[in-house]
């Protein structure tokens, strides 16, 4: 089991913008209803996004997921850089991709 801000994925990417999509559940509102995570860059903590789905109702569609959340996004000085996500608290992150230009 990860420990709280342990890093739930990290890459190297090589370019100038980048932009972070994760899924975010609305499935399990009870047990884990927020989405808490901090973004890295090259070893500077450079974002963060916070969901809370515990007081929504039901919507459109699949009332379970919603998928290609943008969660970050951050413009750059090119060349290769070091991402970090990691999840803070007792939250969810689900982790779909990650584009860059």
């Amino acid at each position: 089991m990860l420990q709280p801000g342990s890093p739930l994925t990290s890459t190297n990417v090589a370019g100038h913008w980048f932009s972070v999509y994760c899924i975010i559940s609305e499935g399990d509102r009870d047990n884990i209803a927020v989405s808490n995570m901090t973004f890295e860059l090259d070893g500077q903590e450079v974002g963060r996004f916070y969901d809370d789905v515990s007081g929504r109702t039901e919507t459109e569609g699949d009332p379970s997921f919603r998928y290609n959340v943008s969660v970050f996004n951050a413009s750059v000085p090119e060349g290769q850089h070091a991402l970090r996500i990691s999840s803070v608290g007792y939250s969810r992150m689900l982790f779909d991709y990650v584009l860059y230009t």
